[in-house]
């Protein structure tokens, strides 16, 4: 459950750098930062910036996934549920609402 829970806050983090375009976190590069480090060390084609973007925006969706088989088995618990709860919430709920907020749609 704790693993489940971890893997949530860390991907969360890895997008929110992206959204707000940090490049350090606690006084230390981010996970953005280092991944367009890399892509420039690499000289891949592209641009590095882009690169470490593309590549956390694609764990955040790959999370309700890695969740699931972090939990998987695990005894159906209260704690459990508001985990799964939450999780839809941050991944499918609020994303939506954020974007149907400007088209004045929402109840």
């Amino acid at each position: 459950m704790g693993g489940a829970l971890e893997v949530i806050q860390t991907v969360r983090m890895l997008y929110d750098d992206v959204m707000d375009g940090g490049l350090t976190r606690r006084g230390r590069p981010t996970a953005r930062a280092r991944l367009a480090a890399h892509h420039k060390r690499a000289g891949w084609y592209g641009e590095p910036t882009r690169y470490s973007d593309v590549c956390s925006i694609a764990l955040w969706g790959a999370v309700p996934r890695l969740v699931d088989r972090v939990v998987d088995g695990l005894p159906d618990t209260a704690e459990l549920r508001i985990a799964r709860y939450k999780n839809g919430a941050y991944y499918i709920a609020t994303p939506l609402r954020m974007g149907l907020a400007p088209l004045d749609v929402l109840p």
